[in-house]
């Protein structure tokens, strides 16, 4: 194959579904232990899409993708690529036509597996076979324009790469969906390059979708090329009065996280020593974020009626969301130029506070007859209401206070209501978040509080009280830095945490785990 760099080989070379990454599908494509039905017989179907002659089998699938998989992948944001580009261009693209089938099987699965014991995934029943075939016909789809670099060819082969990413992180392939993404930045930097500024609706919703892609990954602690800076492009203005739309304010917030993200980065690259203070460029910067993240609140509060927060309940639960977010970004850009203290976030205990008590608010009415009424009536179905299985939720803010937070009462409500309901975020998974956080927790607390008497047998819709953070704080010596996650590629394999102390002594100590999320749920 050719190299990437090369005009003929830019678009394939590299990127994990088609070269150099490796396929967590097509790998067990080869050699499943069992034998492949024969292929079925096509008939001229009608459907809501337009696509002609499939089974009846694809016809089911194609109907669960319409009927709950387009509802639930991007949440209450919504979102014009799940709901519109991915549906029209499937209409005439074969390769997104087969890709949204292998996600629409492996969304159903999810849907009917997601409680019950894990199994070999070298075994493969018909449905995993089902979107094995699916997979494998939307990669000989997109062959074609592999060597095609006109703009049409590399639209379509971006809607495919987030099709593949969301199939791979709702399927617990968080490896290769990660390098799914990963080789689809690169290929957006090409894109943006190559036909900037010649833009349309359709190439910002496209860079819109890999941006919040890319903010999970980011929020996740992961390490990847293209990762601390916002897609060429992306630029979000600020209203000067009021935001039309939630999805205009969640995209100017996004953008602002991205920011703080790139300006971590910077600092960690760049600082000489721990003692070594921010330069006068990174302080500048710090405070024009926390101005932006200000007039973005102020902007947001002036708009509760224009986006009937209090009329709709939809909005209300974006306006909840957008809420929480902007508490976790505030902590955010006040520490992100204190890379190793962990004792800053003692200063923020009350903000911490404020996002938990948002998340007991969304608990509660997500309990609350008149959601349950709502999201019958969108889903028909059971599921959890107001969530994405390919957008963040409350998980990424829940998660990072469960860390940096070392009130006991905090970070462990914050592990009871990300492990409430086991359910998906894109690359956030509650059963794994939970883990996680509370691995941490542990390593952390050790037996730092054995004399003291801890009720940790409250309710998550209890808020907690002032005496219930009466707990002394761990000192600087048990907390840990620089939390890294390896993330497994299935469920048989373990993950990996990765953290560092700093000793009394000054230097650093590396503290490994290893352990299996399945048994420890």
């Amino acid at each position: 194959m050719q190299d990437l760099q090369s005009p003929q080989g830019r678009v394939c070379d590299g990127y994990g579904i088609w070269g150099g990454g490796g396929n967590a599908y097509c790998d067990r494509i080869t050699h499943p232990k069992v034998v492949a039905q024969s292929t079925p017989t096509r008939h001229p179907i009608s459907t809501s899409v337009g696509v002609p002659n499939i089974t009846l089998e694809e016809q089911g699938y194609l109907e669960w993708f319409l009927r709950r998989s387009v509802v639930k992948l991007p949440g209450i944001f919504g979102s014009e690529f799940w709901g519109t580009l991915v549906l029209q261009t499937s209409s005439n693209e074969p390769a997104v036509f087969h890709a949204v089938l292998a996600l629409s099987a492996v969304h159903k699965r999810d849907v009917f597996e997601s409680e019950m014991p894990r199994r070999r995934y070298d075994i493969l029943d018909e449905q995993e076979q089902f979107a094995l075939r699916q997979y494998s016909k939307a990669i000989g789809g997109l062959k074609p324009y592999f060597s095609a670099q006109i703009k049409e060819s590399l639209r379509i082969t971006l809607i495919a790469c987030l099709v593949f990413v969301s199939l791979e992180f709702l399927h617990g392939h968080y490896k290769t969906g990660n390098i799914h993404l990963h080789n689809g930045l690169k290929l957006v930097d090409h894109y943006t390059s190559v036909f900037w500024p010649s833009y349309y609706s359709i190439d910002h919703c496209i860079i819109e979708t890999f941006a919040r892609l890319q903010l999970q990954v980011q929020m996740f602690g992961l390490n990847t090329e293209h990762i601390y800076s916002n897609p060429r492009g992306l630029v979000i203005d600020m209203p000067t009065t009021k935001f039309h739309t939630v999805t205009q304010a969640r995209q100017k917030l996004d953008y602002l996280l991205k920011e703080i993200f790139h300006l971590t980065q910077v600092r960690r690259q760049t600082a000489l020593s721990q003692e070594d203070p921010p330069s006068l460029e990174l302080l500048q910067a710090q405070s024009h974020i926390r101005a932006e993240l200000a007039a973005w609140f102020k902007i947001l509060t002036a708009s509760i009626l224009d986006l009937r927060v209090h009329t709709d309940t939809i909005a209300a639960f974006s306006y909840k969301f957008l809420s929480i977010y902007h508490t976790m970004a505030g902590i955010m850009v006040e520490t992100c130029l204190e890379t190793a203290q962990e004792s800053i976030f003692e200063d923020f205990t009350g903000n911490f506070a404020s996002l938990l008590t948002q998340a007991v608010d969304i608990q509660k009415a997500l309990l609350s007859p008149t959601t349950s009424s709502a999201n019958h009536t969108i889903h028909g179905d059971g599921a959890a209401p107001f969530s994405s299985i390919a957008d963040i939720g409350w998980i990424p803010p829940l998660y990072y206070a469960a860390l940096k937070c070392r009130v006991h009462r905090i970070r462990v409500h914050a592990i009871k209501l990300i492990s409430s309901k086991l359910h998906k975020e894109g690359i956030w998974d509650s059963r794994l978040a939970g883990c996680i956080a509370r691995e941490v927790m542990q390593i952390e607390e050790k037996d730092f509080y054995k004399d003291f008497q801890i009720d940790d047998e409250f309710s998550i819709c209890e808020s907690p009280r002032a005496e219930d953070m009466s707990l002394p704080a761990l000192p600087e010596k048990c907390r840990v830095n620089e939390v890294q996650v390896m993330l497994p590629d299935d469920t048989m394999e373990k993950v990996k945490l990765i953290c560092r102390r700093q000793g009394s002594d000054g230097n650093w100590e590396i503290i490994s785990r290893e352990f299996d999320v399945w048994e420890m749920n």
